[in-house]
């Protein structure tokens, strides 16, 4: 056992090791207790005796902290006081500590069912008690007293300060901590839960986020219905929705039905992908009840038409097998609507091709009062083209200002964005070429850029297993092909557990922590904030510090490095953050000075995307050798 100061004990016990601070000496369990593995995960903790939650103490956080800082942090843990009244569904903690031999009840407090025990420093109740001890009091309060009589909207009465005050605290107390979407969401969870499941009726919304986690995980989705969890429509009711659509390559018919609903303009963006599979292309018409006869392997003889080749309508078709699906997905930002706009059987779409079908699908958005205000894809070099081909100049593209004519509105150009997810894979890539043997060797103003840091900063959590503050493992250090494309893995390596770590236990690695933690921060805007401002100070961070970053990151390798390529992450990346970067911001200004009340930079992503591929290969039958007769 090791001790630090008075009242701290370390030991070691059965590869765990237990941290425990006496504040007192007649204690009969410590005042707080922290249980961890071999490699600092938190097994369990205790505040005089009530466990809670490890999570509530910031692990993450610990993990970047000195033995000193964590003890400091600890000391500042305070315990919950309770609630003030005693129901049947509170429970009851009382401390006990030794008396001349005997045992007395030092402290008893008074817990709602939820309670987190621990509070912050400047806090004495935790919120779980904070809002049961106020509905507590409300039903005491009135619980004794006469109902109100019927009153008719003709004869309305004014309730007392008390009554109106309370009222408020209960509706704050709720509502304060979920958004709109979750309010919405509860509320049908509360009404559908009340219904036999024949009468259930569910919001768009909800039909929209059912499927999209259906496409992600069916198990899961079956699991959360099975054991009662959540309220959600069966797997039936989602393929009526799902499976809605034409047979035909071209715009689907089901999403113009959808469209035609709308009176208001819809503001909205395009995603556009492939996707490979020899099934894939004809899965579609699935949800129909038409004779399918096997002609050949991946193709289909289907009411006189065999279905199978590549064919985009009347642009082109060929004898050629189609081995790929193309589809624009079109989604708006309020996420009312999210459907496949257009899809394709193809090869490789050629990027004359994608130019052809995005004015289409721009062009018919228009016709039913959709404005499209961005286009997404990843950064494929076929991708890169069709972007140079709809901004207008492919030989010298301006990445500072890169966008599309809109063709029936010129003062709102449709801002070209690559998929953040891809750009963050991207970047990571860049980072580990640059090595002493690799094809890059970034260096910023003088500082290294290196994925060798990152591979020393594993090579000390491999030497002190009971230190790892950050997730590095052998996976994200020998990145092959299928590797490189878990955007999981990237986002794991450029995260701020692994700059801070760089900082502090890696010399000389400032550059590429700086570079890491520049990118961790961006991410993080990208994927998980919503704006309601154009004065946010997330969007200055993005055009003062990030784009600065780069911009200067160029100026450097050009003026002063000219020609070593080495120094700079790959171009095709370095374009595709400034101009994915500016758009976006661009984007969100324009919204929210359009009427939004608040934008979020994670709506424009390829994830709906992927989740309607994902929808179309768990729906996909193989048809082989089999004969109608």
């Amino acid at each position: 056992m090791q001790h630090y100061g008075d009242t701290w004990n370390f030991f070691e016990r059965k590869e765990q090791l237990f941290i425990e601070n006496w504040r007192d000496e007649n204690e009969i369990v410590p005042t707080l207790r922290v249980v961890l593995s071999s490699n600092l995960d938190f097994i369990s903790a205790a505040l005089n005796g009530w466990k809670f939650p490890a999570s509530y103490l910031g692990y993450c956080d610990i993990k970047h902290m000195t033995l000193q800082t964590f003890i400091g942090t600890m000391e500042k843990v305070n315990l919950c006081i309770g609630v003030q009244e005693k129901t049947k569904n509170t429970k009851m903690h009382q401390i006990l500590a030794w008396s001349n031999d005997h045992l007395k009840t030092e402290q008893s407090y008074v817990r709602s069912p939820y309670c987190t025990v621990i509070v912050s420093e400047e806090d004495s109740m935790c919120d779980c008690c904070l809002k049961y001890d106020t509905k507590t009091k409300f039903n005491i309060r009135y619980s004794k007293k006469e109902k109100l009589p019927c009153i008719s909207e003709e004869n309305m009465v004014t309730v007392d300060e008390h009554l109106h005050s309370d009222i408020l605290n209960l509706y704050k107390a709720e509502s304060n901590s979920m958004n709109e979407w979750q309010q919405m969401f509860f509320e049908e969870q509360c009404a559908n839960a009340q219904k036999h499941q024949n009468a259930r009726r569910y919001h768009p919304d909800v039909v929209r986020w059912a499927i999209e986690m259906y496409a992600r995980s069916p198990s899961a989705y079956h699991m959360l219905r099975r054991t009662g969890v959540l309220t959600l429509p069966s797997a039936g009711v989602l393929r009526q929705y799902r499976n809605f659509g034409s047979g035909n390559p071209g715009i689907c018919e089901g999403a113009l039905e959808q469209l035609k609903n709308n009176s208001d303009t819809i503001h909205a963006y395009l995603t556009v992908d492939e996707m490979k599979g020899n099934t894939v292309i004809f899965s579609y018409d699935l949800s129909f009840n038409g004779l399918f006869v096997t002609v050949r392997d991946n193709l289909v003889y289907r009411d006189g038409r065999i279905i199978g080749f590549v064919d985009y309508g009347d642009r082109y078709s060929s004898n050629e097998i189609a081995t790929h699906i193309c589809m624009f997905y079109l989604r708006s930002f309020d996420r009312k609507i999210s459907t496949p706009l257009s899809w394709w059987p193809t090869t490789n779409t050629a990027a004359f091709q994608l130019t052809s079908l995005y004015w289409e699908a721009v062009m018919v958005c228009n016709l039913y009062n959709v404005q499209i205000h961005a286009v997404v894809a990843d950064g494929a070099s076929t991708n890169r083209k069709f972007f140079s081909m709809i901004h207008g100049s492919m030989s010298n593209p301006n990445y500072l200002n890169y966008t599309a004519p809109h063709p029936t509105n010129l003062h709102e150009p449709i801002f070209i964005c690559s998929d953040t997810s891809h750009l963050l894979k991207t970047a990571r890539n860049s980072l580990y070429s640059s090595k002493s043997a690799g094809t890059k060797y970034l260096c910023k103003s003088g500082k290294d850029i290196l994925w060798t840091h990152i591979r020393e900063l594993y090579k000390k959590n491999m030497d002190q297993p009971l230190h790892t503050p950050n997730k590095i493992t052998r996976t994200h250090i020998e990145l092959d092909s299928y590797s490189k494309m878990r955007v999981y893995l990237a986002k794991e390596v450029l995260s701020h557990e692994v700059g801070k770590s760089l900082e502090y236990e890696v010399p000389n690695s400032e550059g590429t922590a700086e570079f890491v933690l520049l990118f961790d921060k961006w991410f993080k805007i990208m994927t998980e904030t919503d704006i309601k401002s154009t004065t946010d100070e997330r969007l200055s961070w993005l055009q003062d510090h990030f784009m600065k970053y780069l911009d200067d990151w160029r100026r450097e390798v050009e003026q002063k490095h000219k020609g070593e390529e080495k120094r700079l992450m790959a171009r095709p990346t370095l374009h595709g953050l400034m101009f994915t970067t500016k758009n976006m911001v661009k984007l969100v200004i324009r919204l929210l000075n359009g009427g939004m009340e608040s934008v979020s930079f994670r709506v424009l992503t390829q994830d709906v995307l992927e989740a309607a591929f994902g929808s179309l290969v768990t729906s996909v039958i193989t048809f082989i050798n089999i004969i109608h007769q």
